[in-house]
């Protein structure tokens, strides 16, 4: 025997003692707990009108104070005052009411409650459960069938209790000793006798569901509930959960084009490898999907799934389904797998052929022309104002020329008025033979 089926025998071996040894360390008196009974998760429960018997399971701890039973009214019943119609029995560790044709509505137990409270009902109105292995796997699919019957007839929902419906729960196993824990209800779902999904028929007082046990490994009371506001009937089973007998890997496609692969690890110790496959669909958020189908052998373990021509994210969702070793059918949901496909990288540039440019001639400007002008203009200005300068230089020059001349003829004439003889001294001039 290999170290593996060493640990697996080990296993099932603590688990055996669980199974064996749990009922006596529940309580003193184990066979006191049937499976119909209800927990009392709040010490509160509804008592139908159809229900002839009511029996309080009520657990406390040692030396603690018996508890106190209130009746819808709020009269309350204590263990030293027991009414009529009311039985009570109080050992060391737990307080054991029982009530006769209880009165209709909310009844309450004021008592220290760690979730092994329970109430036991006796009533024409009974919930039967079709038997469900003991042993299952994680993650496995599990048929339920419960019926509501009355006085032995199954109950028609749509005129007696049109809003009831079935609710599948599990309950740790462990006993909470600690005052700030309790029990942990995992609810696996809530399902109506509507006609759809996995029941048959609406409305005929047989409610059938495919749970999938979605939670890890251990022991836990599984409870089958049906009820509405005013109705409550359960049925508890213990059951142990072992790891999932199959491991499942993804591996996402290198690059665009390529196929996802699938691989998978079976424990031929829980699973006869015999008539197993795999049943599964790839799809993605925009409604998208192909299914496939694989039969596994011992020479193959691992697939390609089927390719993918776009990119995205996508969900692969597989599905086991095979025989225990003992023979018993089962169906193992995996859990779903997601990868991305990127788009394809962009081709490379396609070559551009050489083409010759004939580039256009420039137009014809008109900065040119517009400098051009500008210059004559500029010139135009310069020749005006140069010639009007040169006649003011040339008039300047005449004028100084003349004031030079007139200057210099009165200078002369100056002279010459010096240089004259007086005309008042002069003789006259004697000419001879003019006497």
């Amino acid at each position: 025997m290999n170290l593996k089926q060493s640990l697996r025998c080990l296993f099932n071996i603590v688990f055996l003692s669980l199974t064996l040894l749990w009922p006596a360390l529940a309580a003193d008196n184990f066979n006191i707990i049937r499976n119909t009974d209800i927990r009392l998760l709040d010490n509160r429960f509804r008592i139908d009108p159809g229900v002839k018997e009511a029996t309080f399971l009520l657990y406390r701890r040692d030396n603690a104070p018996a508890a106190v039973i209130v009746r819808p009214d709020g009269s309350k019943i204590h263990a030293w005052d027991v009414p009529s119609g009311v039985a009570w029995v109080e050992t060391a560790n737990m307080d054991i009411v029982t009530l006769s044709n209880p009165e209709p509505g909310p009844w309450q137990a004021i008592a220290k409650n760690d979730g092994t409270n329970r109430i036991r009902i006796l009533s024409d109105v009974e919930l039967a459960v079709a038997p469900f292995p003991r042993f299952l796997f994680q993650n496995e699919r599990l048929k339920i069938e419960a019926v509501l019957s009355d006085s032995g007839s199954p109950v028609v929902l749509e005129t007696m209790l049109p809003s009831a419906f079935m609710r599948l729960s599990l309950f740790s196993a462990l006993e909470i000793t600690d005052d700030n824990q309790g029990v942990e209800e995992i609810v696996i779902g809530e399902y109506l006798d509507d006609g759809k999904n996995y029941d048959a028929y609406a409305q005929d007082g047989i409610f059938t569901a495919h749970a999938v046990m979605d939670v890890l490994p251990g022991r836990f009371d599984f409870v089958v509930s049906t009820q509405n506001e005013v109705f409550s009937r359960a049925y508890r089973q213990a059951v142990f959960v072992y790891p999932s007998p199959v491991t499942i890997t993804l591996e996402p496609p290198a690059a665009f084009g390529e196929k996802a692969k699938f691989s998978f690890v079976i424990n031929d110790d829980e699973l006869n490898p015999e008539g197993l496959y795999f049943a599964g669909k790839v799809f993605n958020n925009v409604g998208w999907e192909e299914t496939f189908e694989i039969y596994p052998d011992e020479q193959r373990t691992s697939f390609d799934i089927p390719s993918l021509d776009k990119d995205g994210r996508y969900r692969v969702s597989v599905s086991l389904f095979g025989q225990t070793m003992s023979g018993r059918e089962i169906v193992i949901d995996l859990k779903e797998h997601a990868f991305k496909i990127l788009p394809p990288p962009p081709p490379p540039p396609e070559p551009k052929p050489q083409v010759a440019v004939v580039e256009p001639e420039p137009e014809p400007s008109v900065w040119p022309w517009i400098v051009g002008g500008l210059l004559i203009v500029l010139l135009l200005a310069g020749a005006i104002f140069g010639f009007i300068w040169w006649r003011k230089r040339k008039a300047y020059r005449e004028a100084l020329r003349q004031a030079q001349e007139q200057e210099q003829d009165d200078q002369n004439a100056k002279v010459l008025s010096e240089n004259a003889p007086n005309m008042e001294n002069m003789q006259p001039l004697k000419i001879p033979g003019s006497e």
